[in-house]
């Protein structure tokens, strides 16, 4: 019995030696796998830009059996030890999953069952950390001098900092908005040196074969005056591209609406532009001939070419046979024309002094619906003030007398000077009576004619407020261009007046026109009607008759 005894309590302190906890690892081991925890954690992408993780707080583990400690030995030679993220291969031997499934790896005393980063995966870990050098305050790395690491994409998403590369917003906006070109450093230098402005540009051009001076987005079939400028503008660096196709972004406008064929010598529009160097010669050097930059000055932000016009100036340049008498120079476009008649023709000095007479019944402010489309009598905006309009002594242009009228006022609507020209040629003629000029500016709608549109010239816009109130504050000029009178007239003698007194002599359009004059019923609308009831009441008397 006392044998038995013995040999039992052998057996325990054996077996409690086997069941033993092994002992702590040597402090240098404990601290290599800490440090190399904290560099694991570091190094993952996902938290780069995060701070490191307290360290799990110390609690008991159950001790490993013998056969544990050399399934992890096994393990580690098969490479199928967890990885530096914890998201490597757990499993065994036999491919029976480990008890750790979740989470990151753990240290030592973890409650992975000691299966943590290896010792051989811990020092591969720490030579590659001495490469990429020391942390800072426990931080991930700064950003690589290629812009790559995580970091410096997120400051680039945030807005800050500044950042020099391609997917910087800077960088994205250079792109969309493209610069002037020729300037050091790129389109955002260029925008630095050259930032956007408020400018008023002087524009004459001659409208023959233009479909007007108001662009027609979308529709190329139909050349425009503006069509021409903004492809200018894009192509001398003064606009981006973007702004070619919306023209709200540069908040061009323009102040006047030319007609198709009508000419203009001192049309103005106003937009925001950068100010390159040498810009009106540069502009011009994209234009065809009969377009041209004149002049550029800077404007107030709020400057509106349009609004903030206070009058117009148009002319119309016509030959002087014109008024002569009803059925002459009248021709159907058939036949042979009589141009030596054409020639001869000289202007009474009655016929001038009657055709000023009935321009200055035009002057003052009158209802002027009957001199344009879709307007009726009631409406406020068919009520214009015109200040002058009459005809200036003719003068011989190629061998053909020509006649200018001058017409000034606040503003015009679509086609009314033509139909005032047209009007006051009918009279002239003796196509109509002296009182249709009277009879115009009442409510009745009245059969008004509407001459070519190859005479008409816009020849002067005014801003007398304006220049009045910025002209001379050390910033602003005034918008009258009183320098650039004799290069205007230049261009208005060989591009606009030549341009009209050759098409003249070539097509005809006047002469044409004036063949028209005998299908206009010059009675009013209330009158023709009084007139229809009179006779069907005429035709049915005679018929009981």
């Amino acid at each position: 019995m006392r044998q038995a005894s013995l040999v039992s309590l052998r057996w325990c302190l054996h077996l409690g030696t086997f069941l033993r906890p092994p002992p702590p690892p040597p402090p240098s081991l404990l601290l290599l796998l800490l440090r190399g925890h904290a560099a694991v954690r570091m190094a993952s992408p996902c938290s780069a830009t995060l701070a490191p993780s307290p360290p799990r707080p110390h609690t008991a583990s159950p001790p490993l059996a013998p056969d544990c400690g050399r399934d992890a030995v096994a393990m580690e030679k098969n490479g199928e030890a967890r990885g530096p993220d914890g998201k490597g291969d757990s499993q065994g031997p036999q491919g029976s999953q480990g008890p750790q499934e979740k989470g990151d790896s753990r240290g030592l005393h973890g409650n992975g069952h000691g299966r943590g980063p290896a010792p051989l995966l811990l020092l591969q870990e720490e030579e590659a950390q001495s490469r990429r050098g020391p942390e800072t305050n426990g931080e991930a790395p700064g950003p690589a001098e290629n812009g790559d690491s995580s970091q410096g994409v997120q400051q680039q998403k945030e807005g800050g900092g500044s950042v020099d590369s391609e997917g910087s917003p800077v960088a994205k906006r250079a792109r969309l908005e493209g610069g002037p070109e020729g300037v050091e450093g790129g389109p955002e230098a260029a925008r630095k040196k050259f930032p956007k402005k408020k400018v008023a540009l002087l524009v004459a051009y001659s409208g023959k074969g233009y479909h007007g001076m108001q662009r027609n987005a979308g529709n190329a079939a139909y050349r425009t005056i503006e069509d021409e400028l903004v492809e200018a503008l894009v192509r001398a660096g003064c606009i981006p591209d973007n702004h070619a196709a919306d023209m709200r972004k540069m908040s061009f406008q323009r102040c006047a609406r030319t007609d198709k064929g009508v000419s203009a010598i001192g049309q103005v529009v106003s937009l925001k532009m950068w100010l390159i160097d040498d810009v009106v010669n540069k502009i011009n050097a994209h234009l065809p001939q009969q377009i041209r930059i004149m002049g550029m000055q800077r404007v107030t932000n709020g400057f509106n070419s349009k609004q903030l016009c206070d009058a117009r100036t148009y002319i119309y340049l016509l030959p002087s046979f014109t008024f002569g008498p009803k059925g002459q120079g009248e021709w159907d476009g058939e036949g042979e024309r009589d141009t030596a008649w054409e020639e001869s023709f000289r202007l009474p000095e009655e016929t001038l002094s009657h055709v000023n007479a009935l321009l200055r019944r035009y002057v003052g402010t009158h209802n002027f619906h009957n001199f344009t489309s879709g307007k009726g009598a009631q409406e406020a905006s068919a009520r214009r003030y015109v200040t002058e309009a009459y005809c200036q002594p003719p003068s011989l242009q190629h061998g053909i007398e020509f006649a200018l009228i001058r017409i000034r006022g606040q503003s015009f609507m679509l086609h009314q000077i033509r139909k005032m020209v047209g009007l006051v040629v009918a009279v002239a003629r003796g196509h109509a009576g002296d009182q249709r000029m009277q009879d115009a500016f009442a409510n009745d709608k009245l059969d008004v004619p509407k001459a070519p549109g190859l005479g008409l010239v816009l020849e002067r816009v005014h801003y007398d407020r304006y220049d009045s109130r910025y002209a001379g504050d050390g910033v602003h000029a005034a918008l009258a261009w009183p320098e650039l009178a004799p290069a205007l007239a230049e261009f208005a003698e060989r591009h606009v007046h030549a341009g009209i007194v050759a098409a003249e002599r070539e097509e005809g359009s006047m002469r044409r026109w004036l063949g028209t004059l005998d299908k206009h019923d010059f009675t009013s609308s209330l009158a023709r009607a009084v007139h229809s009831v009179k006779r069907e009441d005429s035709d049915g008397n005679s018929e009981s008759e």
